[in-house]
């Protein structure tokens, strides 16, 4: 009879300037009920990313107790699996190549510091935003996995890995139910409802395979109150009477005899090499409209093609300094969180926040202002003030047709 491993991975994220009264808010709510949670006699296993910048965020506030802490102590017990993903969470394939690396140092070392991760294991794309470069930067850091949204996998002909595991280059790749992802995401099913139905899939199967389902965190208790117990809970309590299913790590479905080992094997088209870019957002429709990022950088979008000019003239201006200097330090420490996601997420076609995206704005502008007080690159300043000018017009004209 065939058995289902079945992985969640939860992803937990704050940018660095969040309102401080909206972070205890979701503390209250998500964090300190779920970390609990990752702690409680519930056989219940983890995968979690959290980022440096909410981490940051919990020490800056004095709330270690309940979250670092909780955290801490899970693992210990083996209850979560703590992944490595870009420190400040920005799109990585869409930062330089030096720029994606430094994001990931300094996210091995803040979890080694904070979290006692010593090994390298998996690796969450932030936002799933993964495309050929990064896996390769990723295998070339040591990772042992990584995971990708499973939306476009057939329209390009691969098959959705769920009897066996894909390996890119060295590099093992998991795919992501998002149908199962994006149910959860909107607040339903209850937990045991959620069991009874994947043991009805797991009944018409003959050989053993698993289900990975990630989304954020704080969809549990924040944006649908009290989800984790109604969902998690009901869950694993109902787990106790299905000896077929199994709650896992992701790390774990690496060590399954009968899931086997496929190598993906490069194309010739040129299209890509081993998978096309995506992210968690990436439909069908805007792959083959070339927009594989359709949040945080979408095509035909004003205010997104300005962001990102700002972005690469930054990313440009600091692509040749030597950050080993001292007198670079201020510069290197405004750079690490100005690219974060959230940012252009908030000004998408289908997301509108202009006091948010001004905020990242405001990180960007600090970080140029100090490299050209640095290096004395007055054209560098014209230029980022030219398109900052341009962005706020931008942003003014969006915000009144918001009004109306």
């Amino acid at each position: 009879m065939a058995k289902l491993y079945l992985a969640f991975l939860l992803h937990f994220n704050q940018p660095i300037n969040q309102d401080r009264e909206v972070l205890r808010e979701i503390s209250n709510e998500c964090y300190r009920p779920v970390f609990g949670l990752f702690n409680d006699d519930l056989d219940a296993k983890f995968s979690i990313s959290i980022t440096d910048s909410l981490l940051s965020l919990f020490k800056e506030e004095g709330m270690e107790k309940e979250t670092i802490d909780q955290l801490s102590m899970a693992r210990q017990k083996g209850n979560i699996e703590v992944l490595h993903t870009g420190a400040y969470y920005p799109i990585l394939p869409l930062l330089d190549p030096g720029e994606i690396r430094r994001q990931i140092e300094v996210d091995i070392d803040f979890k080694k510091k904070d979290l006692a991760v010593d090994a390298l294991s998996g690796f969450f794309p932030p936002e799933l935003c993964c495309d050929d470069n990064l896996i390769e930067i990723l295998r070339q850091q040591g990772f042992k996995w990584t995971i990708l949204d499973d939306q476009l996998f057939e329209q390009n002909g691969i098959a959705i890995p769920e009897h066996e595991i894909s390996c890119a280059g060295g590099l093992h790749v998991f795919a992501r139910s998002s149908f199962w992802s994006n149910i959860l995401s909107q607040g339903g099913p209850r937990g045991r409802d959620f069991v009874r139905q994947m043991d009805l899939e797991r009944r018409e199967r003959t050989r053993d395979y698993y289900k990975i389902i990630a989304l954020a965190g704080e969809t549990f208790g924040h944006r649908h109150r009290l989800f984790h117990r109604v969902f998690f809970e009901e869950m694993f309590n109902e787990l106790q009477s299905h000896d077929n299913i199994k709650s896992c790590q992701v790390s774990d479905l690496l060590c399954i005899p009968s899931l086997s080992k496929r190598k993906v094997v490069s194309r010739t088209d040129g299209a890509f090499r081993y998978f096309p870019a995506s992210s968690w957002a990436t439909t069908p429709k805007n792959a083959a409209r070339g927009d594989p990022y359709p949040h945080w950088k979408s095509r035909g979008n004003p205010i997104h093609e300005k962001l990102w000019e700002l972005s690469d003239l930054i990313q440009t201006c600091c692509r040749g300094v030597d950050f080993t200097d001292q007198k670079y330090k201020r510069l290197r420490d405004l750079l690490d969180p100005a690219f974060y996601s959230l940012q252009y997420f908030w000004a998408s076609i289908h997301y509108w926040n202009s006091g948010l995206i001004y905020k990242g704005i405001d990180l960007q502008m600090r970080a140029l202002y100090e490299y050209c007080d640095v290096i004395g690159n007055n054209e560098a300043l014209e230029t980022g003030q030219r398109i900052y000018t341009q962005l706020l017009r931008e942003i003014q004209g969006r915000d009144r047709l918001e009004a109306t």
